[in-house]
């Protein structure tokens, strides 16, 4: 259960290195008045829950609530434990991102089994502590966003979000076609990406994520060039082709039947015309 969160801010951050000379042996029985999360780059801690231990393990994250208990150490056996440590009031709409499993109550964890995902925590700590250990009159606040965006990358991969609900193999066959969109996709490329048949993939894909393959597609493509004609001045039919139309004419059908504009006057009303300029 989430903790209600008031006064967001950031307090502190740093690495721990510890070995078994210097083992780190944590007691706070009454816990920290803010939220910590920690994340193991190598070695494993041993953290002792009362009727149990568990292993805080290389790539795995913990995140510890308001108040909650802590004791724990360097795992027996283990030459180094190197870790991050990030200590904060979190804004209340971060609390969807920290419903993690909870291995006892207040202490929840996050295993990383995605290489990418693994480096871009790793970077967002590792930036974290540059920026908030540095002199920018406002590290605070960038070391706070940066912390947002670490909670966003494990939401990604998190058991518990709803996004991570829906099927790997639909997710790899979104990824694939948000990858690959300015490209002619047939469905049995993205069901080849999917692992799936091309049948199957029509069926389960509409089913989860009610569009088909196709569809999905044709809604990325409409909302990259919503993007597009926003930032850029380049003609419609240039941005058409960007975004994977081979036919400007066709592109307007789409787009205007998608956003109830055509590309023209989307862009104005984005740039701060008059629609009927």
């Amino acid at each position: 259960m989430a903790v209600r969160a008031e006064n967001p801010h950031f307090v502190s951050t740093g690495i721990g290195d510890h070995n078994q000379e210097l083992p780190n042996r944590v007691h706070r029985p009454s816990g920290f008045e803010y939220w910590m999360v920690e994340y193991t780059l190598l070695g494993k801690a041993a953290i002792d829950l009362g009727n149990r231990t568990h292993y805080f393990d290389e790539f795995d994250l913990l995140l510890v609530h308001p108040g909650t208990p802590q004791f724990y150490k360097i795992a027996a056996g283990v030459e180094r434990w190197y870790h991050y440590w990030i200590c904060f009031h979190p804004r209340p709409d971060w609390l969807p991102l920290m419903e993690w499993q909870e291995i006892s109550p207040g202490m929840l964890t996050l295993k990383l089994d995605d290489k990418d995902i693994r480096e871009k925590v790793r970077q967002c700590c590792a930036q974290i502590i540059d920026v908030a250990h540095g002199p920018l009159p406002r590290r605070h606040f960038l070391a706070m966003s940066l912390l947002e965006q670490l909670l966003l990358w494990c939401d990604s991969v998190s058991p518990s979000s709803e996004t991570n609900r829906m099927d790997s193999r639909i997710q790899k066959a979104m990824a694939f076609l948000c990858a690959h969109y300015r490209e002619r996709i047939g469905l049995e490329q993205v069901a080849a990406a999917a692992g799936l048949s091309v049948s199957r993939l029509a069926h389960l894909f509409t089913e989860q994520a009610g569009l088909s393959p196709m569809q999905y597609l044709e809604k990325h493509r409409i909302e990259m060039a919503r993007q597009r004609l926003a930032v850029t001045t380049e003609p419609v039919s240039a941005v058409a082709e960007w975004v994977g139309y081979d036919s400007p004419s066709y592109f307007t059908k789409v787009f205007r039947e998608a956003t109830g504009y055509s590309p023209r006057d989307f862009r104005k009303s984005h740039s701060g015309e008059s629609l009927a300029g």
